[in-house]
């Protein structure tokens, strides 16, 4: 497999590389923060019914009540 990899004029390679870094540095929180609310979710799944509505959530709910930062809920 071919790669290549274009540097605009006026960019330095140590930029660019910081560029680089930073993107892996996003993937990596953002596959950790995916990981976190896929934990949560199984964690409330295997919840009874009754714990759940303890905790004021519906089974139909949980993946709505995991991700209601991100989705507006």
């Amino acid at each position: 497999m071919a790669s290549i990899t274009d540097i605009p004029a006026g960019r330095s390679l140590r930029a660019a590389l910081a560029s680089l870094g930073h993107s892996l540095t996003d993937t990596l929180v953002t596959m950790g923060r995916a990981r976190a609310r896929s934990d949560e979710i199984e964690k409330l799944m295997d919840m009874t019914d009754e714990q759940l509505a303890a905790r004021g959530i519906t089974r139909e709910g949980i993946v709505r009540y995991v991700h209601r930062d991100t989705l507006g809920f």
